[in-house]
């Protein structure tokens, strides 16, 4: 075979190594010239480029690569200082620590053997140098590769870094581990450490800040920011409320999400804790966490052994060299010489930095250099044994602000247990109880006076009313009482003597008042408890008047024509309010005080169920003219039906006010109890939203025994329809003793409202039955008794599982399947 034939065109050494010098540094030289379009260095054409053959591949491509890749870098820099509006301080960092790499790169570069490598001889020369930058070439892959700018990427196919911090820090982060993973040179994980470091500082600067943790300067720098959030009134509502840390682009949010380096346990408590710091500051502006004199402990990136064990141990770890603050030579001065900066002899003293020597002023960009190269130096070769892997080193490097956030939901939490506050939980809910729970007997008698009635006559209770009222002006009569309407047995005539319904007036909202402030006056306390035990409890209780009151909602939805019927249906448009003080809105939001109102609800039907059937029971204890005198059947069905409905009352009543409501709700309070005592018990609350979320629980076991969950509507209705056939028994009493009705007429009306009882309770204990019976299947064995390991005798009997004792009660010897 004929060899081909090649012109060859003779270099001199000289010029060879002056190109490669300029080419590896990433500029332009006689032999190769910077391609804008492809990102690479090109042979330069010249006149006589046909007689211009290359060197051989394999030896000049080291040089190339790592020239071109170098000034990618160099590119990608200048893009990202260039972006406007579209940065912030993380990507700021990361590139001022790209930039202070590559430069350090460049140093090395402009210092190594091209500079002066024309008096070796030819075959060691090539060989030295070719061995010299491969370790420089490896440190510029892995950052190009970093960058998404490596040789076998096309300029059309780059990605940008991205704007998010933390997707740029988790990416980053990324490449850290997977070099540890690999066991890659010491240089390459080194440099990736350090731009990891200067980039994630000004995010874990903000993270600190979100929780007002460090020095004393970013405490201060919360209270100011807390103080302008207050005067805006932004404030903490639940899972509505602001969580970003308000500033720049790029701000932390505490709900996250969060770089890849947050350990889990860390991320998990952060939105409870920074909510905490605002509820805290809100609650107690004046805590001593707040102005705490102590220095915390710097959260920064640590790559010495020693350190680390430090940190471990709990001994105090000065600033890491890598992070610390590079700082100018100042001028110090005093009051006085800060009084005179206006002078113009002591502006030009303040230039007299531009007159030091070189060498003599020590610049950022110097300072990073030596800090680069102490890290390399010092960086070990693998991770210490006690954080072999970064995931490790990141959950003892955060440990302090994990314990700081801690810390600041148990000081909120223990401000709400403090017994001697007026934010005292406890006395909170206990005043809750007591009135929308109906467990106060003097709340729930007054109540009871004012709305309902058992009297077996229509008048004497209208004059109790009328006295009460106090009705002293002349010219004041009672309404007229001609009785022209049916009777609703049950309710206060006050409620039924105006022609419009639902009733209002100023008579009923000054007797309701009335209920509120009476009940209020006689309020026993434990003689055993002493003063500062009582003294946040009787601020709760004197501030109860201003913050309950009654109110009149409009109705809607199914069956809003029949709730206007004053005879058979219940005082549901009438509710009892709350006015929860600010800083317990994130224990007593809304949504919990509208289930306090369902609760309420229902036992305001149940409470004038059975005032009605006291009235029946007076309206037929008389012997001398019984009702249904003619029909014997029919006047045993009614003393039948009068016992079987009271039956169902005084039970159903027993297991809501005993079972359903204190069983869960003093266990709740128990628990709360405990948690005062020994704080670091297993069944304690973690912070004051895990006692928000376990009030919400015991409120929604509550509605569940009480069959008021969405889910139970078969149940409820049953329930419900069940009272009314009650009450409508009651109101065909009434009409039989004011004589609107016949012996012949109420017969056939009996006899169907009886039947549609049995009916109703036989459909109730049958879904009764299938309700448990669903629920023991998908119920987890010990559930309850996991959370309250401690008082099995408080252990609450739960929701749909305390069902089970109404359904006992109920069916005792199965009386509604019997004729």
């Amino acid at each position: 075979m004929r060899a081909k034939s090649t012109n060859v065109a003779r270099i001199p050494k000289s010029e060879l190594f002056s190109s490669l010098h300029l080419v590896v540094l990433g500029t332009s030289s006689p032999l190769y010239f910077w391609d804008v379009h492809s990102q690479s260095f090109v042979r330069a054409v010249s006149s006589d480029a046909s007689e211009f053959n290359e060197m051989s591949p394999s030896i000049l491509q080291r040089f190339l690569d790592l020239g071109t890749l170098v000034r990618r870098l160099e590119i990608l820099i200048q893009e990202i200082r260039g972006r406007q509006g579209r940065t912030n301080t993380t990507v700021h960092a990361f590139a001022h620590g790209l930039s202070s790499v590559l430069m350090s790169i460049r140093n090395r570069l402009s210092c190594g053997p091209l500079s002066h490598a024309t008096g070796c001889s030819d075959v060691y020369c090539l060989a030295a140098l070719w061995l010299y930058y491969a370790e420089l070439e490896q440190v510029v892959i892995s950052l190009s590769s970093m960058c998404s700018r490596s040789m076998d990427t096309t300029p059309n196919r780059f990605s940008e870094i991205p704007i998010s911090p933390v997707d740029l820090l988790s990416h980053v982060y990324e490449t850290f581990e997977m070099h540890v993973e690999h066991h890659s040179p010491r240089d390459i994980t080194a440099t990736i450490a350090y731009i990891l470091t200067l980039s994630s500082k000004p995010y874990i600067h903000g993270l600190c800040r979100l929780l007002a943790y460090g020095e004393r300067e970013i405490r201060q720098v919360y209270t100011i920011i807390t103080e302008r959030t207050r005067l805006m009134d932004l404030t903490f509502e639940g899972d509505e409320a602001e969580s970003c840390w308000r500033g720049e682009d790029g701000s932390i949010d505490a709900e996250g999400p969060f770089p890849k380096f947050i350990p889990a346990n860390l991320a998990s408590i952060l939105p409870a804790a920074h909510k905490s710091l605002k509820l805290l500051e809100a609650a107690k502006p004046a805590h001593p966490i707040f102005s705490s004199e102590s220095l915390s402990k710097e959260i920064s990136w640590i790559w010495n052994e020693e350190r680390i064990k430090n940190l471990w141990n709990g001994v105090e770890v000065n600033g890491s060299p890598v992070v610390r603050e590079t700082k100018s030579p100042k001028i110090s001065l005093n009051e006085s010489q800060t009084e005179q900066l206006t002078s113009n002899h002591d502006l030009v003293e303040e230039f007299g930095v531009f007159d030091l020597e070189p060498g003599s002023f020590s610049s950022s960009e110097r300072d990073s250099q030596v800090v680069l190269d102490e890290l390399i130096v010092s960086f070990p070769n693998i991770l210490p044994n006690i954080t072999p892997s970064p995931s490790l080193l990141c959950e003892v490097m955060f440990t302090p602000l994990q314990d700081h956030a801690a810390s600041l939901s148990r000081a909120l939490l223990a401000v709400f247990l403090d017994r001697s506050s007026s934010l005292c939980i406890d006395a909170h809910l206990k005043l809750l109880r007591s009135h929308m729970l109906l467990t106060s007997h003097s709340f729930k008698s007054r109540l009871s006076a004012a709305l309902f009635s058992d009297a077996e006559d229509r008048e004497s209770h209208s004059v109790q009313l009328y006295n009460l009222l106090r009705y002293k002006s002349k010219g004041t009569t009672l309404p007229d009482q001609s009785h022209t309407c049916r009777w609703p047995v049950g309710l206060a005539p006050l409620l039924v003597t105006r022609d419009s319904w639902p009733p209002g007036g100023s008579e009923l909202s000054f007797l309701l008042r009335t209920v509120i402030v009476d009940s209020q006056q006689n309020n026993p306390q434990s003689t055993e408890s002493t003063t500062s035990e009582l003294d946040g409890a009787h601020r709760v209780m004197g501030e109860a008047e201003s913050r309950l009151g009654f109110a009149i909602r409009e109705l809607s939805g199914r069956g809003h024509e029949r709730w206007l019927d004053p005879l058979c249906r219940a005082l549901d448009f009438l509710y009892l309010d709350y006015k929860v003080p600010h800083a317990l809105q994130a224990l007593i939001p809304t949504a919990v005080l509208s289930k306090y109102q369902r609760i309420f609800a229902l036992l305001l039907r149940l409470t004038r169920v059975e005032c009605a059937i006291r009235s029946v029971f007076r309206l037929t204890r008389t012997t001398a003219i019984p009702l249904f005198e003619t029909l014997s059947p029919s006047r045993r069905l009614l003393h039948h039906f009068r016992f079987a409905a009271h039956s169902f009352l005084s039970t159903l009543s027993t297991y809501i006010y005993d079972t359903a409501i204190g069983g869960n709700f003093d266990a709740f309070l128990l628990r709360i109890t405990a948690c005062r005592e020994t704080p670091n018990a297993p069944s304690g609350f973690r912070d004051v939203f895990a006692l928000a979320e376990c009030h919400s629980s015991a409120l929604d076991d509550i509605l569940s025994a009480c069959l008021l969950r969405s889910s139970q509507r078969g149940g409820g209705d049953l329930l419900r329809g069940t009272l009314e056939v009650v009450l409508e028994f009651c109101v065909l009493v009434g009409d039989l003793k004011d004589g609107r009705m016949a012996e012949y007429q109420a017969s056939p009306v009996l006899d169907a409202l009886y039947a549609s009882f049995r009916e109703k309770v036989s459909a109730l204990m049958r879904t009764l039955e299938v309700m448990l019976e669903r629920h023991g299947k998908s119920r987890v064995p010990g559930q309850l008794q996991a959370t309250y390991p401690e008082w099995e005798s408080h252990v609450p009997p739960g929701g749909v599982d305390s069902l089970r004792h109404l359904l006992t009660c109920l069916n005792q010897n199965d009386w509604w399947m019997r004729p």
